[in-house]
């Protein structure tokens, strides 16, 4: 695949992966409660689903990839989002929720472009072809965001429910 075809790879899964039922709230659930976040949860399923095994190097090589970028501009996007919610005045009314709704908009496309990064970085630097369920990669994002294992806390069979249906198109 080139560079744009693995972009669009993900990104479609991504989508896919994410509006299946539940999904949403169970990423964001590993979210808060691990420091993991959404882009990365979805690029861990989705290299299961093309063989690409994920052992701790690699994870923190996905990680100081895209790391600076997360924090710095995807977290501040996100944060504005929620305060919008609720003020500061003149906030929440139609005129700034016009504003958030645009936050929002620029949040997805900040987050679309983690995943492209991630993507490029996958597509480079990971062998396809192994078998791998969709669970284990990301047990082992969980792993390396909440600074140990974490077991049977973290709601894994959904989304790699959603990640299988996701592969098979």
């Amino acid at each position: 695949m080139t560079g744009s075809d693995v972009e669009v790879d993900l990104w479609r899964f991504a989508i896919s992966v994410y509006g299946a039922k539940g999904v949403s709230e169970d990423c964001l659930k590993l979210q808060e409660r691990f420091g993991v976040d959404v882009p990365m949860i979805l690029c861990t399923l989705w290299m299961a689903t093309r063989g690409n095994v994920l052992d701790p190097d690699g994870m923190a090589r996905l990680a100081v990839a895209v790391g600076p970028w997360h924090d710095e501009v995807v977290k501040a996007l996100r944060e504005v989002r929620r305060r919008l919610k609720s003020g500061p005045a003149p906030a929440p009314n139609d005129r700034t929720e016009i504003i958030r709704n645009a936050v929002k908009a620029a949040e997805v496309n900040a987050e679309r472009l983690e995943l492209a990064v991630l993507a490029e970085l996958v597509e480079a630097e990971f062998a396809p072809g192994a078998a791998v369920l969709p669970a284990q990669n990301l047990a082992v994002a969980l792993a390396h965001y909440a600074g140990r294992p974490v077991g049977d806390e973290a709601p894994l069979d959904r989304l790699s429910r959603a990640a299988e249906a996701a592969a098979k198109g």
